[in-house]
């Protein structure tokens, strides 16, 4: 069976319960292989990897921060 890599973008802390459902549902979700966890700043990626590790879930879920491009160009126009 295959299985699907996760993407999750958190720009914003949200509550620990709600944060502890959300890692929860992906733990027994058996079709998703592997998380990948986007954080907004070193507070919102403290925040998750905390919970992840509450959880032993690190084999599952790998928590990044987030960098967006500041030098991309915008849609639509040409080089």
């Amino acid at each position: 069976m295959d299985t699907l890599l996760a993407v999750e973008l958190e720009r914003t802390a949200k509550g620990r319960a709600r944060l502890r459902r959300i890692l929860a549902g992906y733990i027994a979700a058996r079709h998703i292989g592997a998380v990948r966890y986007y954080a907004v700043g070193e507070r919102v990626r403290r925040l998750v990897e905390g919970e992840v590790a509450a959880q032993r879930a690190h084999a599952l879920i790998d928590v990044r921060v987030w960098s967006p491009m500041s030098n991309r160009m915008p849609l639509g126009k040409a080089v």
